[in-house]
Parts: C-alpha cells; structure tokens; sequence
C-alpha cells in the first residue's frame, strides 16, 4: 500500500515537473521533451540488508520478487501504462484503482504470472467512470480468455469511450490486436489464456 501510494506521489510530482519544464521551454522558444518514468512493484520474499564484500557494500535488495519488479517496470512500455504491479501487491492495496493488464508466462517459469496496473487512488476507484470502465474491460477479458471473440470485441469497443480518461488507449489496442490475429488464427484447443511473455525471470 505504501509503495502504491508513492508511486501516485511520484507521478503526481513528475505531472507538475512537467508543467514547469514545458512553460521555460515555450519562454524560450525551445522544444519541450516530456520526462516519463515507468515503476514496477512486486511484494514477496526477499533478501534486504548491507550486502556485498569489502570491494562493494552497500544495503540493498535481492531475490525472485526484485527480479520481477524490475522486469514489469520494463513491460510499463510494452502495455502503455506507467505503474505495473504484480499479484501478490495488487491483493494488499484493494482500496486502490487496479485493472487486471494480462496473464503472462515468465520465461523459465510454468506458472502464469498476473499483473495489474495501477491507475488511481481511493477517490478514482470510487468514481463512476472507472467502475464502468472496470466492468467493461473485466467481460472483455473474460470473452477473450474464454475464446469469445465477438463479445470481447464488442465489451472493447464500448470501453473505448472511458478510456482516454485514464490513458488505457493504447492497452485496448493490443487487445483489439490480438482479437483481429485470434479471429483469422484461432487459438489452439485448450488455451488457457495466458500470453506467453518475453519476460525474464
């Protein structure tokens, strides 16, 4: 919850950073270069402490649950949002606005992994248009999970309208992407739903 919280903080911080940038730049006549950041949070085992030898010590982190971390802070780009959690971290900040992203293998692992995106605090996932949208996107995923592509596509298009306001756009097109190979390449019998992932354990 913690880390959710300053991660909103974080982007919250680099929005105004933003803003103040952009206005010295247009005074100056300069092109603006928008400052993003992508973040990955993962709960779970690990090992904190002073690490290291006497040729390099300092406190740190370390284990499977870093190593995940890190590669969804990676897949920000992939799925075009900018705080991607895994289950473990979604489970502990249930108050927060999360949308399921994918179900993804991790390379070297056969347990699918679960991920979600951090949206919002409390007052967004209180809010009328992200539960619409949350319901929405759920029977889309649903439909596309168990192979109906036409209720999927259907649940996609009327998700579309909500979700500029919270900067999903670009996830609905790789849905919308999957769904077209899906309906000229249907999946193999006994798919489980699962998007097999360049994500390295």
């Amino acid at each position: 919850q913690n880390a959710c919280e300053a991660a909103l903080d974080m982007l919250g911080s680099l929005e105004s950073l933003n803003a103040e940038l952009r206005a010295e730049a247009d005074a100056v006549g300069q092109i603006f270069q928008e400052i993003r950041v992508g973040i990955g949070i993962g709960t779970g085992l690990c090992c904190v402490g002073n690490l290291g030898s006497e040729q390099r010590f300092d406190y740190s982190v370390m284990g499977d649950t870093v190593n995940v971390a890190s590669r969804l802070e990676a897949q920000t780009k992939t799925y075009g949002v900018p705080i991607i959690l895994n289950d473990t971290a979604r489970r502990a900040s249930k108050a927060l606005a999360t949308i399921e992203l994918d179900l993804v293998r991790v390379k070297g692992r056969q347990t699918p992994e679960t991920i979600h995106a951090l949206l919002g605090g409390p007052d967004v996932a209180m809010g009328t248009e992200f539960q619409d949208f949350a319901a929405l996107y759920a029977k889309m995923l649903g439909a596309y999970r168990a192979s109906q592509l036409s209720d999927a596509t259907e649940a996609l298009n009327k998700a579309r309208f909500l979700a500029p306001k919270f900067g999903l756009g670009p996830l609905l097109d790789i849905y919308e992407d999957r769904l077209k190979t899906y309906a000229s390449q249907p999946p193999e019998s006994g798919w489980d739903g699962v998007f097999i992932q360049s994500i390295r354990s």
